[in-house]
């Protein structure tokens, strides 16, 4: 594991996988020079590695000198994190993070739009593997997860969220 790089030729960018930024400042290569390599190249990095928050972007730009911040699975279930990383390194500052009426209402959209796209049955089926990132930290998440399993239409799935979002109690079981 490591640093991992990609020379192509005729190369337009290329993507440095530090998998964790303590991991790059805890190891013997030499980060540096590889990256002073790149840029001899002319060749823009990447820098994609436990990227999970605004504050860790900041952090790989800054200990790493990379020109650009890759974000992967910390996406899911949390599309807010690109305009929070935006914000944060234009002003400094880190927006509010959405209320949990907005995470409901963003993940039915989510929703709606794979019903669109795919069909109803298929995108149930991969509203399951998404919801459960969008309801992680709520009150009855867990319950929640398993619930989702079950469902077999839009409809349920909405009538699911709908009751969560406005405050009522559901039955777990």
């Amino acid at each position: 594991k490591g640093l991992i790089i990609l020379v192509v030729a005729s190369l337009v960018a290329s993507l440095a996988h530090f998998y964790t930024v303590k991991w790059i400042l805890e190891q013997i290569l030499d980060i540096g020079r590889t990256l002073e390599y790149l840029e001899t190249m002319g060749v823009p990095v990447i820098g994609n590695g436990d990227v999970t928050s605004a504050e860790e972007a900041a952090r790989m730009l800054r200990e790493t000198g990379c020109d650009a911040v890759m974000v992967g699975r910390a996406a899911r279930g949390n599309p807010w994190l690109f305009g929070e990383i935006n914000s944060y390194l234009g002003t400094g500052v880190l927006p509010s993070r959405p209320t949990e009426a907005e995470i409901l209402d963003t993940a039915l959209w989510h929703a709606r739009t794979l019903c669109e796209r795919k069909g109803e049955a298929r995108a149930i089926l991969e509203m399951r593997s998404h919801i459960g990132f969008y309801v992680k930290g709520m009150r009855g998440a867990t319950a929640l997860k398993r619930a989702f399993v079950s469902l077999t239409s839009y409809a349920e799935l909405e009538a699911l969220l709908l009751t969560i979002r406005s405050g009522q109690e559901y039955n777990y079981s």
